[in-house]
């Protein structure tokens, strides 16, 4: 799904610096992915994930927003494809839950059979 700025980087390489930065630019990512109706939005970026998942929350509450976009980074999502359960994946450790996203995929919940 294409959106406003899907390319552009979410400013964690520089939150040491300045945090101001990355929040504001992984808000702007995140409003951008909500109007254009994604249920979820996937990362291939470690410090993507990190912004966009992690200080999801941070974001809102600063920017008094209500976003509650799932970040799964790709490996996630590629072990759900693969059967991985949920819970093998860590995805209860995610900031935004992903159980909406989950069951209208149909992944399973339990541990995998490998």
């Amino acid at each position: 799904m294409d959106y406003v700025d899907r390319l552009e980087c979410c400013g964690a390489p520089i939150a040491g610096v300045n945090d101001k930065i990355p929040l504001e630019l992984s808000r702007e990512k995140l409003v951008h992915v909500r109007d254009a109706g994604a249920d979820a939005l996937i990362t291939v970026c470690p410090f993507c994930h990190m912004m966009l998942d992690t200080n999801q929350p941070r974001i809102e509450r600063k920017f008094n927003e209500n976003l509650k976009i799932p970040v799964l980074h790709y490996p996630q999502l590629l072990g759900l494809a693969m059967g991985f359960s949920p819970k093998e994946l860590a995805l209860e450790s995610l900031r935004v839950s992903p159980n909406h996203l989950i069951s209208q995929i149909g992944a399973k919940t339990g541990a995998s059979e490998k």
